[in-house]
């Protein structure tokens, strides 16, 4: 007789280990948390550039409404406002076509010469215009172009109502179209 041995009982229960093992190799080729480190990476990567992207739009929104701030200006007691609103006028370009500019003017008066004013506001509102309509429309988009048009228009309204009645002249809308 020949003595033949059998293999181990565990043996034969091995292969049935080495497809379990092959299961889960085939559904997870890496581990698990690798997947959860880089998901976890990319959220953060991502809360990191909204929010350097928001708070970089709050830190430009700042320079510019510090920009249109106009310092105020503080009246005597012998001042005056008047305002006058609503001038539309016709303005040459330098290829000679036509503009439209709109325009509120407001007027700083010395308020002892006030009742020289409001006799001739008519007169006041042509003075405004025919001194705007000589003008053109590429020099008053520059702010040199209306500063040099208010000195002009203050200059004009001095002739009209006699030197020093007339402060200053501000335009609190000024649009060429």
């Amino acid at each position: 007789m020949l003595d033949v041995e059998e293999e181990p009982v565990l043996t034969a229960a091995k292969p049935e280990v080495d497809a379990v093992k092959e299961d889960r190799s085939s559904k997870w080729p890496v581990s698990p948390w690798i997947f959860l480190a880089v998901f976890a990476f990319s959220m953060l990567l991502a809360a990191g550039v909204l929010s350097y992207r928001w708070a970089g739009t709050k830190k430009a929104a700042l320079p510019r409404q510090a920009e249109n701030i106009v310092p105020s200006v503080l009246l005597s007691i012998n001042d005056k406002r008047e305002f006058l609103n609503d001038f539309l006028i016709i303005i040459k370009d330098n290829k000679g076509g036509d503009r439209v500019m709109v325009l509120d003017v407001a007027l700083e008066l010395d308020a002892r010469r006030y009742p020289e004013f409001e006799p001739n506001l008519a007169a006041v509102r042509n003075i405004i215009y025919k001194t705007i309509e000589k003008k053109l429309a590429n020099t008053l988009m520059r702010p040199e172009g209306r500063n040099l048009l208010k000195n002009e228009i203050n200059a004009e309204l001095a002739g009209l109502l006699g030197d020093g009645a007339v402060k200053a002249v501000y335009f609190t809308k000024c649009m060429v179209l």
